[in-house]
Protein backbone atom coordinates (compact mmCIF):
# COMPACT_ATOMS: atom_id res chain seq x y z
CA UNK A 1 0.00 0.00 0.00
CA UNK A 2 1.24 3.33 -0.83
CA UNK A 3 1.89 6.24 1.09
CA UNK A 4 -1.17 7.85 -0.30
CA UNK A 5 -3.54 4.86 0.05
CA UNK A 6 -2.68 4.68 3.76
CA UNK A 7 -3.61 8.56 3.99
CA UNK A 8 -6.90 8.10 2.43
CA UNK A 9 -7.54 5.12 4.43
CA UNK A 10 -6.91 7.48 7.65
CA UNK A 11 -8.49 10.06 6.54
CA UNK A 12 -11.65 8.03 5.33
CA UNK A 13 -11.58 6.23 8.94
CA UNK A 14 -12.21 9.79 10.49
CA UNK A 15 -15.10 10.68 8.28
CA UNK A 16 -15.87 11.08 4.46
CA UNK A 17 -16.57 14.88 5.35
CA UNK A 18 -15.63 17.23 7.43
CA UNK A 19 -18.77 16.56 9.80
CA UNK A 20 -18.02 12.98 9.93
CA UNK A 21 -14.65 13.95 10.97
CA UNK A 22 -15.20 16.41 13.57
CA UNK A 23 -17.92 14.14 14.78
CA UNK A 24 -15.59 11.22 15.19
CA UNK A 25 -12.90 13.01 16.74
CA UNK A 26 -15.24 14.16 19.87
CA UNK A 27 -16.49 10.76 19.98
CA UNK A 28 -13.07 9.88 20.31
CA UNK A 29 -12.65 12.33 23.15
CA UNK A 30 -15.30 11.96 24.76
CA UNK A 31 -15.00 7.93 25.15
CA UNK A 32 -10.83 8.39 26.08
CA UNK A 33 -10.84 11.70 28.65
CA UNK A 34 -14.73 11.15 30.37
CA UNK A 35 -13.42 8.14 32.39
CA UNK A 36 -10.69 10.74 33.71
CA UNK A 37 -12.97 13.04 34.82
CA UNK A 38 -12.90 13.61 38.71
CA UNK A 39 -16.90 14.27 38.38
CA UNK A 40 -16.77 10.12 36.78
CA UNK A 41 -19.32 8.32 38.56
CA UNK A 42 -20.89 4.85 38.55
CA UNK A 43 -24.63 5.59 39.27
CA UNK A 44 -27.62 3.07 39.55
CA UNK A 45 -30.33 3.70 36.99
CA UNK A 46 -34.14 3.15 39.03
CA UNK A 47 -37.59 2.67 37.08
CA UNK A 48 -41.06 2.01 38.46
CA UNK A 49 -39.17 1.88 41.60
CA UNK A 50 -37.05 -1.05 40.89
CA UNK A 51 -32.81 -1.00 39.95
CA UNK A 52 -32.49 -2.06 35.60
CA UNK A 53 -28.37 -1.50 35.95
CA UNK A 54 -25.24 0.50 37.09
CA UNK A 55 -23.55 3.09 34.15
CA UNK A 56 -20.86 5.10 34.61
CA UNK A 57 -21.13 8.63 33.75
CA UNK A 58 -20.17 12.23 35.04
CA UNK A 59 -21.97 14.34 37.11
CA UNK A 60 -20.83 17.77 37.39
CA UNK A 61 -21.90 21.99 37.98
CA UNK A 62 -23.57 21.12 40.99
CA UNK A 63 -25.67 24.31 41.77
CA UNK A 64 -28.84 25.38 43.45
CA UNK A 65 -31.86 26.04 41.00
CA UNK A 66 -35.07 27.08 42.21
CA UNK A 67 -34.47 26.44 45.70
CA UNK A 68 -33.38 23.13 44.97
CA UNK A 69 -30.04 21.03 44.61
CA UNK A 70 -29.23 20.55 40.30
CA UNK A 71 -26.40 18.93 38.78
CA UNK A 72 -25.28 18.22 34.78
CA UNK A 73 -25.19 14.62 33.77
CA UNK A 74 -22.58 13.91 30.76
CA UNK A 75 -22.92 10.09 29.30
CA UNK A 76 -20.94 8.02 26.77
CA UNK A 77 -22.77 6.54 24.12
CA UNK A 78 -21.46 3.12 24.20
CA UNK A 79 -23.52 2.38 27.85
CA UNK A 80 -26.09 -0.14 27.06
CA UNK A 81 -28.13 1.47 29.50
CA UNK A 82 -29.46 5.39 28.52
CA UNK A 83 -30.89 7.70 31.52
CA UNK A 84 -34.39 8.90 30.72
CA UNK A 85 -36.03 11.70 31.70
CA UNK A 86 -37.98 10.35 35.05
CA UNK A 87 -35.16 8.08 35.97
CA UNK A 88 -34.30 7.89 39.61
CA UNK A 89 -30.18 7.96 39.38
CA UNK A 90 -28.60 6.75 42.92
CA UNK A 91 -24.82 6.82 43.97
CA UNK A 92 -22.99 6.57 46.66
CA UNK A 93 -20.71 8.98 48.09
CA UNK A 94 -17.85 8.93 50.13
CA UNK A 95 -17.77 10.95 52.77
CA UNK A 96 -14.19 10.93 55.12
CA UNK A 97 -15.59 7.01 56.57
CA UNK A 98 -18.75 6.91 55.70
CA UNK A 99 -20.87 6.70 52.34
CA UNK A 100 -23.76 9.14 51.99
CA UNK A 101 -27.18 8.25 49.98
CA UNK A 102 -28.22 10.48 47.08
CA UNK A 103 -30.74 9.77 44.81
CA UNK A 104 -31.44 12.13 41.95
CA UNK A 105 -34.32 12.57 39.37
CA UNK A 106 -33.75 13.08 35.36
CA UNK A 107 -35.49 16.25 34.38
CA UNK A 108 -33.32 17.19 30.84
CA UNK A 109 -31.76 14.70 28.42
CA UNK A 110 -30.93 14.99 24.84
CA UNK A 111 -28.42 13.54 22.61
CA UNK A 112 -25.66 16.09 21.75
CA UNK A 113 -25.52 15.76 18.13
CA UNK A 114 -24.77 12.60 18.20
CA UNK A 115 -21.51 12.78 20.34
CA UNK A 116 -22.53 12.43 23.81
CA UNK A 117 -25.34 12.15 25.80
CA UNK A 118 -26.63 15.08 28.22
CA UNK A 119 -29.01 16.25 30.94
CA UNK A 120 -29.72 17.56 34.16
CA UNK A 121 -31.05 16.02 37.23
CA UNK A 122 -32.60 17.00 40.56
CA UNK A 123 -31.80 15.92 44.30
CA UNK A 124 -34.48 14.21 46.04
CA UNK A 125 -35.46 14.65 48.87
CA UNK A 126 -38.08 11.99 50.01
CA UNK A 127 -39.53 8.66 49.61
CA UNK A 128 -42.77 8.97 49.22
CA UNK A 129 -45.48 6.69 50.39
CA UNK A 130 -48.90 5.72 49.22
CA UNK A 131 -51.02 2.71 48.43
CA UNK A 132 -52.52 1.67 45.08
CA UNK A 133 -56.23 2.01 45.51
CA UNK A 134 -56.59 -1.21 43.62
CA UNK A 135 -54.26 -3.63 44.65
CA UNK A 136 -53.82 -2.05 48.39
CA UNK A 137 -50.04 -2.50 47.53
CA UNK A 138 -47.46 -0.23 49.17
CA UNK A 139 -45.49 1.82 46.99
CA UNK A 140 -42.86 3.75 47.23
CA UNK A 141 -41.24 6.57 45.12
CA UNK A 142 -37.90 8.76 45.66
CA UNK A 143 -39.08 12.15 44.52
CA UNK A 144 -38.49 16.05 45.28
CA UNK A 145 -40.24 17.73 47.23
CA UNK A 146 -40.08 21.30 47.50
CA UNK A 147 -42.22 24.53 49.11
CA UNK A 148 -43.63 26.27 46.34
CA UNK A 149 -43.03 29.61 47.71
CA UNK A 150 -39.68 29.23 47.48
CA UNK A 151 -39.53 27.56 44.30
CA UNK A 152 -40.55 31.00 43.02
CA UNK A 153 -44.53 30.40 42.83
CA UNK A 154 -46.62 32.50 43.96
CA UNK A 155 -44.06 34.74 45.75
CA UNK A 156 -45.39 37.17 48.08
CA UNK A 157 -47.35 35.76 49.76
CA UNK A 158 -47.64 34.59 53.38
CA UNK A 159 -47.84 30.80 54.48
CA UNK A 160 -49.53 30.43 57.31
CA UNK A 161 -50.57 27.70 59.89
CA UNK A 162 -52.70 24.71 58.17
CA UNK A 163 -52.48 26.49 54.32
CA UNK A 164 -48.73 24.49 54.30
CA UNK A 165 -48.08 23.79 49.98
CA UNK A 166 -45.77 20.95 48.54
CA UNK A 167 -44.90 20.71 45.15
CA UNK A 168 -43.40 17.37 43.82
CA UNK A 169 -41.46 15.99 40.81
CA UNK A 170 -41.84 12.04 40.43
CA UNK A 171 -41.31 10.22 37.89
CA UNK A 172 -44.13 8.72 35.48
CA UNK A 173 -44.53 5.15 35.46
CA UNK A 174 -47.75 2.80 35.46
CA UNK A 175 -48.31 3.61 39.50
CA UNK A 176 -47.86 7.42 39.69
CA UNK A 177 -49.78 7.51 36.62
CA UNK A 178 -52.92 6.15 38.47
CA UNK A 179 -52.73 8.91 40.92
CA UNK A 180 -55.47 11.66 40.98
CA UNK A 181 -57.12 15.03 42.22
CA UNK A 182 -57.65 14.60 45.96
CA UNK A 183 -55.38 11.48 46.55
CA UNK A 184 -54.19 11.88 49.85
CA UNK A 185 -51.01 11.45 51.16
CA UNK A 186 -49.11 11.78 54.71
CA UNK A 187 -45.42 13.71 54.57
CA UNK A 188 -44.48 16.09 57.51
CA UNK A 189 -44.04 15.28 61.09
CA UNK A 190 -44.77 17.96 63.82
CA UNK A 191 -44.99 16.96 67.46
CA UNK A 192 -44.85 13.81 66.00
CA UNK A 193 -47.79 13.81 64.29
CA UNK A 194 -47.70 13.49 60.50
CA UNK A 195 -49.38 15.72 58.51
CA UNK A 196 -51.50 15.07 55.75
CA UNK A 197 -51.64 16.74 52.28
CA UNK A 198 -53.88 16.49 49.40
CA UNK A 199 -53.51 16.50 45.35
CA UNK A 200 -54.86 19.59 44.12
CA UNK A 201 -52.82 19.96 40.86
CA UNK A 202 -52.13 16.81 38.79
CA UNK A 203 -49.74 17.59 35.39
CA UNK A 204 -48.87 14.07 33.40
CA UNK A 205 -48.44 15.85 30.53
CA UNK A 206 -46.17 18.77 30.76
CA UNK A 207 -43.07 16.41 31.03
CA UNK A 208 -43.95 13.26 29.58
CA UNK A 209 -43.13 11.86 26.38
CA UNK A 210 -45.62 8.64 25.64
CA UNK A 211 -43.35 8.03 22.10
CA UNK A 212 -40.59 7.32 24.34
CA UNK A 213 -41.89 6.09 27.14
CA UNK A 214 -40.25 8.63 29.72
CA UNK A 215 -40.66 11.50 31.73
CA UNK A 216 -41.98 12.65 35.37
CA UNK A 217 -44.99 14.27 36.80
CA UNK A 218 -45.51 17.81 38.86
CA UNK A 219 -47.90 17.38 41.32
CA UNK A 220 -49.24 20.10 44.11
CA UNK A 221 -50.43 19.12 47.06
CA UNK A 222 -52.26 21.35 49.77
CA UNK A 223 -52.32 20.54 53.71
CA UNK A 224 -55.05 18.66 54.70
CA UNK A 225 -56.57 17.26 58.01
CA UNK A 226 -55.79 13.99 59.37
CA UNK A 227 -58.84 11.26 59.03
CA UNK A 228 -59.82 7.71 60.54
CA UNK A 229 -58.26 5.58 58.16
CA UNK A 230 -55.26 7.42 58.08
CA UNK A 231 -51.84 5.29 59.16
CA UNK A 232 -49.26 7.11 61.71
CA UNK A 233 -46.85 4.00 61.93
CA UNK A 234 -46.46 2.73 57.87
CA UNK A 235 -47.32 6.76 56.91
CA UNK A 236 -49.73 5.90 54.52
CA UNK A 237 -53.03 8.23 53.81
CA UNK A 238 -56.47 6.39 54.02
CA UNK A 239 -54.91 3.42 54.40
CA UNK A 240 -57.22 0.09 53.37
CA UNK A 241 -56.28 -3.08 55.19
CA UNK A 242 -55.35 -6.19 52.93
CA UNK A 243 -57.65 -8.84 53.12
CA UNK A 244 -54.81 -11.49 54.16
CA UNK A 245 -53.45 -8.93 56.92
CA UNK A 246 -53.56 -9.98 60.30
CA UNK A 247 -55.07 -7.71 62.90
CA UNK A 248 -52.54 -6.55 65.94
CA UNK A 249 -53.69 -8.15 69.13
CA UNK A 250 -55.58 -5.92 70.98
CA UNK A 251 -54.87 -8.44 74.59
CA UNK A 252 -53.17 -11.32 75.66
CA UNK A 253 -53.48 -15.05 75.97
CA UNK A 254 -52.15 -18.01 77.56
CA UNK A 255 -51.64 -22.21 77.71
CA UNK A 256 -53.37 -23.23 81.02
CA UNK A 257 -53.27 -26.66 82.37
CA UNK A 258 -53.01 -28.41 85.60
CA UNK A 259 -49.77 -29.91 87.32
CA UNK A 260 -45.86 -29.90 85.75
CA UNK A 261 -45.22 -29.28 82.21
CA UNK A 262 -44.54 -33.09 81.52
CA UNK A 263 -45.31 -36.07 79.84
CA UNK A 264 -45.06 -38.96 81.70
CA UNK A 265 -43.95 -42.07 79.37
CA UNK A 266 -46.86 -44.28 78.65
CA UNK A 267 -49.14 -42.04 81.12
CA UNK A 268 -52.23 -40.72 81.06
CA UNK A 269 -53.09 -37.73 78.54
CA UNK A 270 -52.24 -34.16 80.02
CA UNK A 271 -54.94 -31.81 79.43
CA UNK A 272 -54.11 -27.59 77.53
CA UNK A 273 -56.73 -25.24 76.60
CA UNK A 274 -56.17 -21.52 75.76
CA UNK A 275 -57.41 -18.66 77.86
CA UNK A 276 -57.79 -15.29 75.97
CA UNK A 277 -58.16 -12.06 77.71
CA UNK A 278 -58.70 -8.33 76.19
CA UNK A 279 -57.10 -4.88 77.22
CA UNK A 280 -58.59 -4.66 80.82
CA UNK A 281 -58.26 -8.59 81.47
CA UNK A 282 -61.72 -10.03 81.07
CA UNK A 283 -61.65 -13.43 79.54
CA UNK A 284 -62.86 -13.21 75.57
CA UNK A 285 -65.30 -16.21 74.59
CA UNK A 286 -65.79 -17.72 71.34
CA UNK A 287 -62.09 -17.87 70.13
CA UNK A 288 -61.38 -21.24 68.84
CA UNK A 289 -57.29 -21.78 69.09
CA UNK A 290 -55.21 -23.92 66.48
CA UNK A 291 -52.53 -26.25 68.44
CA UNK A 292 -49.33 -27.28 67.32
CA UNK A 293 -46.59 -29.70 68.18
CA UNK A 294 -43.04 -28.67 67.14
CA UNK A 295 -40.27 -31.33 68.18
CA UNK A 296 -37.26 -30.69 69.63
CA UNK A 297 -33.96 -32.08 70.95
CA UNK A 298 -33.79 -35.59 70.12
CA UNK A 299 -37.91 -36.21 69.22
CA UNK A 300 -37.46 -37.66 65.62
CA UNK A 301 -40.95 -39.96 65.41
CA UNK A 302 -43.96 -38.32 65.44
CA UNK A 303 -45.85 -41.93 66.68
CA UNK A 304 -43.96 -41.42 70.51
CA UNK A 305 -46.70 -38.96 70.99
CA UNK A 306 -50.77 -38.38 70.56
CA UNK A 307 -52.61 -35.34 70.25
CA UNK A 308 -56.47 -35.18 70.39
CA UNK A 309 -58.70 -32.21 70.04
CA UNK A 310 -61.81 -31.35 72.12
CA UNK A 311 -64.71 -30.03 71.27
CA UNK A 312 -64.10 -27.05 73.39
CA UNK A 313 -60.79 -25.71 71.45
CA UNK A 314 -59.10 -27.98 74.44
CA UNK A 315 -56.01 -30.36 73.40
CA UNK A 316 -55.44 -33.86 75.05
CA UNK A 317 -51.72 -34.73 74.57
CA UNK A 318 -50.00 -38.87 75.74
CA UNK A 319 -46.75 -39.87 75.64
CA UNK A 320 -46.25 -43.66 74.06
CA UNK A 321 -43.99 -46.07 75.87
CA UNK A 322 -41.44 -45.74 73.18
CA UNK A 323 -41.24 -41.86 74.08
CA UNK A 324 -37.54 -40.83 74.78
CA UNK A 325 -37.25 -39.97 78.21
CA UNK A 326 -35.38 -36.13 78.27
CA UNK A 327 -36.90 -35.32 74.84
CA UNK A 328 -38.93 -31.63 74.47
CA UNK A 329 -41.29 -30.66 72.52
CA UNK A 330 -43.30 -27.64 72.27
CA UNK A 331 -47.09 -26.96 72.14
CA UNK A 332 -47.91 -24.11 70.48
CA UNK A 333 -51.25 -22.14 70.44
CA UNK A 334 -52.19 -19.66 67.92
CA UNK A 335 -55.87 -17.83 67.33
CA UNK A 336 -56.47 -14.98 64.59
CA UNK A 337 -59.30 -13.72 65.60
CA UNK A 338 -61.47 -10.91 63.13
CA UNK A 339 -62.07 -8.54 66.15
CA UNK A 340 -58.95 -9.04 68.31
CA UNK A 341 -56.53 -10.11 65.96
CA UNK A 342 -53.41 -12.32 66.13
CA UNK A 343 -53.12 -14.50 69.26
CA UNK A 344 -49.65 -16.73 70.07
CA UNK A 345 -48.56 -18.75 73.35
CA UNK A 346 -46.27 -21.46 73.51
CA UNK A 347 -45.12 -24.19 76.58
CA UNK A 348 -42.38 -26.61 76.23
CA UNK A 349 -42.80 -30.11 77.66
CA UNK A 350 -40.42 -32.74 78.61
CA UNK A 351 -41.23 -36.58 78.59
CA UNK A 352 -40.58 -37.93 82.66
CA UNK A 353 -40.51 -41.41 83.42
CA UNK A 354 -43.57 -42.74 84.55
CA UNK A 355 -42.54 -43.74 87.78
Amino acid sequence: MTAFEKMKLRENSLGATPREEMINNAKYMVDTLLPDDPSYTQVSIIRSGETVGDINLRMDKRRIKNHAPTMNLHDVLNNDIKFKLGDILYRGVTDEDSVKDEYWICTEENNFHGIQRQGECEECNYLLRWQNDKTLEIIERWCSVRDPYASGIDEGKVVTTGNGKYKITIPHDEETAQLYVDKRFLIDVANNQPIPYKLVKFDSVTNSYASRNEGFLVINLWQDEIVEGDNMELMIANYKKQADEPIPSVGSCRIVHEGQLALKQGGSQRVFRGEFLDTDGNVLDGIAPTWELIPGGDWVNSNQIVILYGIDGSVSIQAMENAAIGSKVLLKMSANGLTHGVFEASVELEIIPAY
